[in-house]
Formats: C-alpha cells, structure tokens, sequence
C-alpha cells in the first residue's frame, strides 16, 4: 500500500496515513487497501476521511465496525440503537461566477485551494446527500439495515 501512496501523496502524508492504518484496520471493510491502490485521488480522500473517523470513534470509545457490504460505519450506541454513518467526500465540479468560496481541490496532478461558486456547492452537497439517502433506501430493502435504524451522513 505504500507503494501506491507514494505515487499520489507526499512522504509525510503517507507516513501519517499509513500510521492511522495500522492504528485502525481491525475497523476497515476488505476492500480499503484495493480502493487505495486505484490511485484515483477521490478514493484516497474517502478513505482518508474513514481513517479520521475511526480515529473520532476510537476517540469516544465508540462500540464500531464497517461491514464489507453496507453502510461504511456501524455504531452500536449505549442506548442499543444501530447508527450507520456514511461517509463522503464530494467531488466538485469548477464554473466561472462571481459568488465563489475557497475549496481545497484535487486533480490527479495536484492539490490546489480554487473558487468554487457558492451554487455550484450547494448543489455538489444536495447531490452528495441524496445519493447516500437513495444508497440507504437500497440498503433497508436488501435487509442490510434495519427501519428503526439511524442514518448519519458524515
């Protein structure tokens, strides 16, 4: 896995990751190490956002998995209510317009911090939720979840 960090992140940043790995990959579903190593950088995002996750979980001593087939994360709260948390890093798309707002972009050369309109995030978010909605929807009818379960999109 380092290999295929190497090609797309800094020295620093695969030794941090690799250190939250290492840390938490009781926790991952099989097929984080495959994602990584697509090298797309949308999927090193989201599976760095699972890492930090699972360092937030871990952190509050939370009672987690992340199934192979589901939702990301399971939670088990003290109460005995099923928390499933999806997580998402959106993907967003540049227009020229004059009301825009810094975002730290990733292309499959670089990271920049560009303008990104206000609109055009808005609905980059909308879309985002939605799909994560609809994803669970299928997920309460394969019986993945169940229908007094909680949905949390992170």
């Amino acid at each position: 896995m380092r290999k295929c960090l190497k090609q797309r992140l800094n020295d620093r940043a695969v030794e941090n990751f690799l250190s939250l790995y290492e840390k938490h990959k009781e926790h991952l579903d099989a097929h984080f190490v495959s994602e990584i190593c697509t090298g797309e950088m949308q999927k090193i995002d989201a599976r760095v956002w699972e890492l930090l996750l699972c360092e937030y979980f871990t952190e509050q001593k939370l009672d987690f998995i992340s199934p192979d087939h589901g939702p990301d994360f399971k939670i088990q709260s003290i109460t005995g209510k099923t928390i499933w948390v999806e997580a998402i890093c959106p993907n967003i798309q540049l227009s020229k317009d004059e009301k825009v707002i810094n975002y730290l972009r990733r292309s499959e050369e670089q990271s920049e911090f560009v303008e990104v309109p206000e609109e055009n995030l808005d609905l980059v978010i909308t879309s985002a939720m939605k799909e994560k909605n609809d994803k669970f929807i299928k997920y309460i009818k394969e019986a993945v979840v169940g229908e007094g379960d909680i949905m949390l999109i992170a």
